[in-house]
């Protein structure tokens, strides 16, 4: 019985309409930026690719993969794998010929 008064008050019925509108504001940003960041990250890589500047493109591929992989924690390069390592070293391969 303590259950359904609990759930049909109203003042925690708006509480938590309230902390889930929040909670789904804060996922939403943090989507938004991680997008961003791995978009902006993707642009310099290949920038820098395009005008063979190797060893920028090397940071920037970390960092694109890496934010790919872990979202906005991995920005400085950290958790990559040897397949990104791979990845980015044919790219280099690549745009070097």
């Amino acid at each position: 019985m303590g259950f359904v008064y609990w759930a049909t008050n109203s003042s925690n019925i708006i509480l938590y309409t309230i902390l889930g509108i929040v909670g789904c504001i804060i996922g939403y940003v943090y989507f938004y930026l991680r997008y961003i960041a791995e978009k902006k990250s993707l642009e310099n890589y290949l920038y820098c690719l395009q005008n063979k500047q190797f060893t920028e493109a090397l940071n920037y591929g970390r960092m694109y993969y890496a934010i790919k992989r872990n979202g906005i924690s991995g920005a400085g390069g950290a958790g990559l794998t040897i397949y990104d390592e791979q990845a980015i070293n044919n790219d280099i391969a690549a745009y070097s010929k």
